[in-house]
């Protein structure tokens, strides 16, 4: 089975000029990859034990990089950021990773799917005497989070404005970025038993071959959309133009910790679907 795609990890942005050697948190590049899903029960039970290491490894590297971005943030952002002028093209740039809509849209059909999914489960197994304890016994309710704009930011709930000191400018406001949480909830069946031999265990099987396949497709934009926003990020870092200024500094380090919130709820996600076809525990995320 291949493993598509990976993200490049940098250092957390461009070192101010004269620093010292050194200096700041810096990352070693490294290769972080998102699993495809599996295509069927078979298939999550081949190559659960090895998806499952590369997931851990891939989600303790994505937890190691958020902290080191919020080390290197430190103090909370103003609701109202200001840069140079000459920085507001690149700002422009990282108002993406700050609030992603593509990803938003690209998600939400996927967890549609699995939740009616689950949802069908459930309710097959509560419908079957037999079953109806055990399908109650492992159904869970799981919740992951991405930040749009941190809650960290001063003014409670107001929008981000990113602005530009140059009182000679037309239009100052360069950005204006909503401020929300993104919460993602799921229902899943622990340790799900497919093809078990019950006329339920049987049926769910060839349900969730159909399922798992249907997922798989929408899996791929979603993840490509995410492998070529990391290129994009590691672009911007490789050509960003070295600065001491605090505003445009914070909003480098914010883009990086936004796209890694949603990459790391990705990774705990393809987690979930991997466990519950291969009839393992899930874990939740912050098992993970």
């Amino acid at each position: 089975m291949l493993i598509p795609a990976v993200l490049l990890l940098a250092a957390l942005g461009s070192a101010p000029p004269g620093s010292k050697a050194g200096a700041g948190v810096v990352l070693e590049a490294r290769a972080v990859v998102i699993p495809p899903l599996p295509h069927s029960v078979a298939e999550a039970r081949k190559h659960y034990a090895r998806v499952r290491k590369v997931l851990e490894a891939s989600y303790r590297d994505s937890e190691a990089y958020l902290a080191a971005c919020n080390q290197e943030l430190a103090a909370p952002v103003e609701a109202r950021i200001t840069i140079p002028l000459a920085f507001a093209a690149e700002a422009r740039n990282l108002g993406h990773y700050l609030y992603d809509a593509t990803y938003l849209t690209l998600e939400e059909p996927l967890l549609d799917r699995w939740n009616a999914w689950q949802n069908a489960l459930l309710a097959q197994g509560m419908a079957e005497p037999r079953e109806a304890q055990r399908t109650a016994d492992s159904m869970l309710l799981l919740s992951s989070s991405k930040p749009e704009i941190l809650g960290r930011a001063r003014s409670g709930q107001t929008p981000l404005e990113v602005v530009c000191e140059d009182p000679a400018s037309p239009d100052p406001v360069i950005l204006t970025l909503p401020r929300r949480v993104s919460f993602i909830e799921v229902l899943a069946m622990d340790r799900m038993i497919y093809g078990a031999n019950t006329d339920f265990g049987e049926r769910a099987k060839a349900f969730a071959d159909q399922q798992a396949a249907l997922l798989a497709e929408d899996w791929e934009p979603l993840t490509t959309h995410l492998n070529s926003g990391a290129l994009a990020l590691l672009e911007l870092d490789r050509t960003a133009v070295p600065t001491r200024d605090p505003g445009i500094r914070a909003l480098r380090l914010l883009a990086r910790i936004h796209f890694m919130e949603r990459f790391r709820s990705t990774l705990w996600f393809c987690q979930v679907v991997w466990a519950h076809l291969a009839s393992e525990r899930i874990l939740p995320i912050r098992q993970m």
